[in-house]
């Protein structure tokens, strides 16, 4: 395989989509009901779906000025059948979205639901559900408004433009345009044929993470990120490093930092966390340590990656045979991505048979992260893992309540 054959409307994406599409990179959204969901509400969903967020028809055979999708198109992208138990899923789901890029011709998105035939379980869930698309096309301040049956807007984003200097877009260009060929080199040696990558979601209570951060004086996002790392590290294999060269992906504070992006809210900030002797010393520096991050005013890493994404693109315009579906999966050096959603409050047609907690996250075949997705009730942990860490998540309970014991004996 030789990477993926542009379609002809992938002109139009700006450089960042294009690489999303490139990595086969999915976002998903995945809950339980307790109704049956069968095919005919599918189709229903999906005509809102595809009129809240019409930019979903982007990359496909159908007009976005159509409004909706034909019947017999529609059928192919929805999928309702029965189960004996709803126990595998949400993991049991298919977070990579083969699918979508196997079809590039068909709208990239899908919606699924694996059904109890005989009714609810004894948590009153029915049924699961999925929606799954291309990160290329979707974000999460995307669902933040369409989980609110409300229309989004993929205008460009208005961001406080930073005056870079020549020099400085110079610059980066150069970085780029020599380090894009390494890039393809290192990804051929390093990267396995195989894709190792698994989806495991965990549900916490959102009162417990707040009394916990509130416990250690640290913010919720610096503990719901030292929480997924500490639980990799301090059980099964861990990372095997004292300190982990990390990506945070949130949504950009009011254009505080350049994005350079058209289409994309989210920014990427760079980081390197080491690790502590025990849990509070952790905790407590990651969070200082991301709000510095918070205040960069020019951030180094997501104008690098933008530099890199248009690199690329104009290398497999021309050469597209130096690239391989390797190639893309490089993950430059760095070992996580964490990533927080913005807070979802279901409501509205849309979600109305659907409830909480939710399973939002991203899955990026050649980079570990943990997305975080919170509602109201709960933050749902959506890691996205190798084998050998797996394991670690089996503790993850068990490391929750030691780590509350030691914070109620502490306060003895």
């Amino acid at each position: 395989m030789t990477g993926l054959a542009d379609p002809i409307n992938l002109a139009a994406f700006s450089n960042n989509q294009w690489y999303c599409y490139q990595v086969r990179q999915t976002v998903f959204y995945a809950c339980f009901s307790s109704h049956y969901l069968d095919e005919a509400h599918l189709l229903r969903m999906l005509d809102q779906v595809i009129e809240l967020a019409p930019h979903l028809l982007d990359a496909s055979t159908v007009e976005r000025e159509t409004g909706s999708v034909p019947r017999d198109i529609a059928r192919q992208l929805v999928s309702s059948f029965e189960v004996g138990a709803l126990t595998p899923y949400p993991d049991a789901w298919p977070m990579h979205g083969n699918m979508l890029f196997d079809h590039p011709d068909l709208p990239m998105v899908r919606l699924m639901a694996a059904n109890l035939p005989d009714g609810p379980d004894e948590q009153n869930r029915r049924s699961a559900f999925l929606a799954i698309s291309t990160h290329s096309l979707f974000e999460g301040a995307d669902a933040v408004q369409l989980v609110r049956s409300q229309t989004t807007s993929r205008d460009p984003v208005a961001v406080n433009e930073l005056d870079l200097g020549g020099w400085r877009r110079v610059a980066f260009a150069i970085v780029a345009a020599i380090a894009a060929p390494f890039q393809i080199l290192l990804a051929e040696l390093t990267v396995t044929n195989e894709i190792d990558r698994h989806y495991r979601g965990i549900a916490v209570s959102r009162a417990r993470l707040r009394n916990l951060a509130s416990a250690f004086n640290v913010s919720q996002r610096g503990l719901l990120y030292a929480l997924a790392l500490w639980c990799i590290h301090s059980h099964g294999k861990g990372f095997g490093k004292a300190t982990l060269s990390t990506l945070l992906a949130e949504l950009n504070p009011s254009g505080q930092a350049h994005s350079d992006d058209p289409f994309f809210q989210y920014r990427m900030m760079g980081t390197r966390l080491p690790f502590g002797d025990d849990f509070p010393s952790f905790v407590k520096d990651l969070d200082e340590r991301i709000k510095a991050a918070d205040f960069q005013q020019f951030n180094t890493t997501q104008l690098l990656l933008s530099a890199m994404f248009r690199a690329h693109r104009w290398l497999k315009t021309r050469l597209p045979f130096l690239y391989s579906d390797k190639t893309f999966r490089y993950a430059a050096g760095y070992d996580f991505d964490l990533s927080l959603v913005p807070p979802l409050r279901p409501a509205g047609a849309l979600t109305e048979a659907l409830g909480e907690p939710v399973f939002g996250g991203m899955m990026h075949p050649g980079l570990e992260c943990c997305v975080f997705t919170p509602t109201r009730q709960f933050v749902t942990f959506n890691f996205v893992l190798s084998s050998k860490h797996l394991p670690a998540l089996d503790h993850f309970q068990t490391m929750l309540d030691d780590i509350e014991a030691s914070v109620r004996n502490e306060s003895r």
